[in-house]
Formats: structure tokens, sequence, C-alpha cells
């Protein structure tokens, strides 16, 4: 039984840090699930740990957001760059991780000239901008799910010493 709940603990870890950065994963919220599992079937873990894991997991989200809304932002977009990122990069989901970046950028330039009827150079920074944030995004998910397993690595080990 111990094996089984290593092996589901491992690979729902693997999986959610995979998550980051591979679209269609829920990437943290994984690695929170595989350390849940190992509480409820093994003594390794404190609930604080699971709390603190579940906070992680709560910050990760909101970098996610918060990165995204920055980058278009930062780019000058408007509303409907920031859209038009959001649904690009629903879109470019099919073509992998590039196929998000770049359905994120040319849906905001989409949205920028269409939409809001913006020139091609304004258009153009706010896709870029756009592209920046789900960058910025994707590397401080990949930083708190390495936290995660990190935290997790540390609190079984701490806890069989």
């Amino acid at each position: 039984m111990t094996l089984l709940v290593w092996i589901a603990t491992s690979v729902l870890m693997g999986l959610g840090l995979a998550g980051t950065l591979l679209p269609g994963l829920p990437g943290t919220p994984l690695i929170l699930l595989g350390a849940v599992i190992h509480k409820l079937f093994l003594p390794h873990l404190t609930w604080w740990t699971i709390a603190i894991l579940a906070s992680l997991t709560a910050l990760s989200v909101l970098l996610e957001a918060g990165f995204t809304v920055a980058g278009a932002r930062f780019g000058r977009g408007t509303k409907w760059g920031l859209l038009g990122s959001g649904a690009g990069a629903l879109l470019g989901l099919l073509g992998g991780p590039v196929g998000a970046l770049a359905g994120a950028v040319t849906g905001a330039v989409v949205g920028e000239l269409f939409f809001a009827r913006q020139p091609l150079e304004q258009a153009v920074k706010a896709g870029l901008g756009a592209g920046l944030g789900l960058i910025a995004s994707g590397a401080g998910k990949l930083a708190v799910a390495a936290a995660m397993i990190a935290i997790f690595a540390l609190a079984c080990r701490l806890e069989r010493l």
C-alpha cells in the first residue's frame, strides 16, 4: 500500500510540475492533490503542510491571472486585447505551449485592431505585452510548483527523522 501511495503521489506531482508549462493540465492543483492523497494514507505530513501547499496553489492561480493582466497592461492593451489574448491562448492550446503563446499574441493583436480600433503599432505592442505576461506567468507557476514539491519533500523527510 505504501508503495502505491508513493507512486500515485509522484505521478500527480510530476504531472503537476509539467502542467505548469503544458496547457490542459492544472499544474499546482495536481501537486496539492498528490500531497493530500499522501496525507490521507501515510502519516508523513501535517495538516499545516497541506495548508501551506494550498496557499501556494492559490498564489499560483493569482500569479497566472496577475501576470497575464499586467502583461497586457504593460503593452497598453485594452479590455479587447485582454479578451483576445485569452481567447487566442485557449485556441492555441492545441499547439502546446508555443501555440498558446502564439495564440495569445495573435488574439491580443486581433482584439486591439478589430474591436478596439487601435493602430497596428499599438496592437502589436499589446500583443507583445500579452505574450510577455504569459511567459512570466509560466515562469511564476513553475517556481511555485517547484517550491511546493520541495516543501513536500522536506516535510516528509523531517517527519521521518
